[in-house]
């Protein structure tokens, strides 16, 4: 992913080395996509992917409506 521009990898000088990754803009980019995605399965396939089988909203699920900012 990082080849593609996906992802940024961030060496830390520190020891032991850290590696940490984080999404670019180009990363980013489909995440309205993915919500909308995310909330379609969530509203009539709820039965696949809940216990209760309640349909939900992705914001409800995850406290916003933008998936990348759980990662960040």
């Amino acid at each position: 992913m990082e080849g593609y521009g996906l992802i940024e990898r961030k060496v830390t000088q520190q020891r032991p080395l850290q590696v940490e990754y984080s999404l670019t803009k180009k990363g980013k980019a489909p995440d309205p996509i993915l919500a909308l995605m995310a909330e379609f399965s969530f509203q009539y396939e709820p039965e696949k992917i809940f216990r209760d089988k309640k349909p939900r909203h992705v914001k409800q699920y995850f406290g916003t409506e933008y998936l990348a900012e759980i990662y960040d």
